[in-house]
Parts: C-alpha cells; sequence; structure tokens
C-alpha cells in the first residue's frame, strides 16, 4: 500500500499533528481543515481504522487530504519567500481547479468566480512573465524562438514557405482560399 495512506491514517487517528498554517483564513488552509474533519468524521462512525468500512468510506479521502497538505505548506513557503503575489495567486487558483467542487460548496467560491481570479491571475502574470524569466537567468538555456517577440519575427521569416504542389487541380483564386 502506498506509504502516504499510512500517514494520512495517524495523522486522522491524532497520533501526530502537523505545523499549523501561517495563516488560517487561507482558502487553502480551509480546505486542509475541512478535508481533514470530513474524513475523521466518518472515522468516527467506524468500529476500527481497519477493514473494508475503512477501506471504501476513508481511504478514498486520503489522498486528497495529503495532497491539500502539501498545497497549504506550498503556499506558506511562497508567501514566507516573498514570492510576487501575481504567482502565489496563479498557484491558489491553479489548485482551486483540483477540487472545483469543494471551493464552490464549501469554499464559497462559485465557478463565475473562479473564471474571474483566474483570468486576473494570468493577466496580472502576463505583465511581468519577460521580467520572471530574465530573473531566473533562463535565456543561455532557452532556445525556444518564442521567449521575445525580436526571435519570433525572425523565426516566422525564415520559415521555408510550401505551396503543396497542387497545381492545375484546383483553380481558386487567392481571396476564395481565404475564406475558406
Amino acid at each position: 500500500m502506498i506509504s502516504y495512506l499510512g500517514s494520512a491514517t495517524e495523522l486522522l487517528l491524532c497520533r501526530y499533528e502537523l505545523p499549523k498554517p501561517h495563516d488560517h483564513n487561507s482558502i487553502l488552509a480551509q480546505h486542509e481543515s475541512s478535508l481533514l474533519s470530513e474524513a475523521r468524521q466518518s472515522l468516527s462512525k467506524l468500529p476500527s481504522h481497519h477493514g473494508p468500512e475503512y477501506d471504501r468510506t476513508v481511504l478514498p479521502l486520503c489522498q486528497p487530504i495529503v495532497e491539500a497538505i502539501g498545497h497549504q505548506m506550498g503556499y506558506d513557503a511562497a508567501v514566507s519567500a516573498g514570492m510576487p503575489r501575481c504567482l502565489i495567486n496563479l498557484y491558489l487558483i491553479s489548485i482551486m481547479k483540483l477540487d472545483p467542487s469543494w471551493y464552490s460548496e464549501v469554499g464559497g467560491v462559485g465557478r463565475k468566480e473562479r473564471y474571474k481570479m483566474e483570468d486576473k491571475a494570468v493577466t496580472e502574470v502576463g505583465k511581468c512573465l519577460e521580467e520572471f524569466i530574465h530573473d531566473l537567468g533562463a535565456e543561455p538555456s532557452v532556445t525556444a524562438p518564442i521567449i521575445s517577440d525580436e526571435m519570433w519575427h525572425d523565426f516566422v521569416a525564415n520559415l521555408p514557405a510550401y505551396d503543396g504542389g497542387a497545381r492545375g487541380l484546383v483553380s481558386m483564386p487567392h481571396t476564395t482560399l481565404a475564406r475558406l
């Protein structure tokens, strides 16, 4: 059996505790806490943490719990490290998309609001993307022409043009082809 199942079970049985989130009010902290509570409530109704009932009702919750813990810890680490807020917001919305039903039903963030949050996060990151790429110092390692407008323009200008060699088979003016 995968080791996270045993670790999650030990956590659900309160045999150990995790560090408290830096921001208990963050949506990721609420998600983590809610999943743990849900699993503990299911576990409390069982005679034991061994057996088919546990396997059917609690074990399926273990992977999402472990992932939620990791997402929360990643969020805390990014905030503590002073990551740009736009990157944190993009991370946050990407995590929210992994469990949209919880964020809608329990977290109170509906689909339309998540779409707006994602649009805003992507737009903000897009404004700073060149700066982030530059700050990474990745230019010497990146050969893709899309990393700059100039390289992209040169790439497109030097692409070979092919006409397909279908001479005489179809006789349509270029304006007709453009409408197709």
